[in-house]
C-alpha cells in the first residue's frame, strides 16, 4: 500500500471516529418537531475536509537545538456545527530529545508546512435544526416543540394550523401579569 493511500485510509478512520463520537453525544437525546418530525440533530451527507501536512522546523522540545520532522493529519467537518481532530505521525528529532506530540502544536502554529495535501470526503455528519418551545396557551401554560420552519409558518401563515395560535400574543400576556 502506498504512503498516500495509507494516509487517506487513516484520514477516513479519523473522520469516521469523529462522526461516531458526535453521534453518541447528540443523536440519542435529540428533540423532534411535533409537527413535521424534524430532529434537532440528524445525520446528513457532509464534506469532511482532510489534510496531511509535513513539517521540518526547529525542535520545540525542552532545551533541544535539533530539527524536528513530523506529519500532521487533520479532519474537520461542518460550518455551523463544526468539529475537528488532528494527529501527529512520524515524529523524529535529530537530537532524539523525545519531543511529544503535544509540543508539536507550537511548531504548527509558528510555521508553514514544507508539503501539504488536501482531500474532501463525503459521508454522514451531524447537522442541527433549531427546535424551540411554541406556546399554544399561556393560561394555563401549554407548549409544544417545533422546528424553526414550522414555527415561522405558525406565526406568519394564517392557513397553517390556526389551532396552534395562542389565544393572545406573548406581549399582551406579559402586560396582563
Amino acid at each position: 500500500m502506498s504512503q498516500n493511500s495509507a494516509l487517506k485510509k487513516e484520514l477516513v478512520e479519523m473522520a469516521t471516529d469523529l462522526r461516531d463520537m458526535l453521534n453518541d453525544l447528540y443523536i440519542e437525546d435529540s428533540l423532534e418537531c411535533e409537527l413535521c418530525g424534524a430532529a434537532e440533530y440528524e445525520i446528513q451527507p457532509s464534506e469532511y475536509r482532510c489534510s496531511v501536512a509535513e513539517y521540518e522546523t526547529g525542535c520545540v522540545g525542552h532545551r533541544c537545538d535539533g530539527e524536528v520532522r513530523f506529519t500532521k493529519l487533520s479532519v474537520s467537518v461542518g460550518d455551523y456545527f463544526s468539529a475537528a481532530d488532528q494527529e501527529f505521525r512520524n515524529v523524529s528529532c535529530s537530537e532524539e530529545c523525545g519531543v511529544t506530540p503535544e509540543r508539536l502544536v507550537e511548531a504548527v502554529d509558528g510555521g508553514e508546512p514544507i508539503a501539504a495535501r488536501e482531500w474532501t470526503l463525503t459521508m454522514g455528519a451531524l447537522v442541527t435544526n433549531a427546535i424551540c418551545k411554541h406556546h399554544t396557551r399561556y393560561e394555563p401554560e401549554q407548549t409544544m416543540f417545533v422546528c424553526d420552519s414550522c414555527h415561522v409558518k405558525i406565526h406568519h401563515d394564517d392557513s397553517f394550523r390556526p389551532d396552534l395560535q395562542p389565544e393572545m400574543m406573548r406581549k399582551d400576556w406579559e402586560k396582563a401579569q
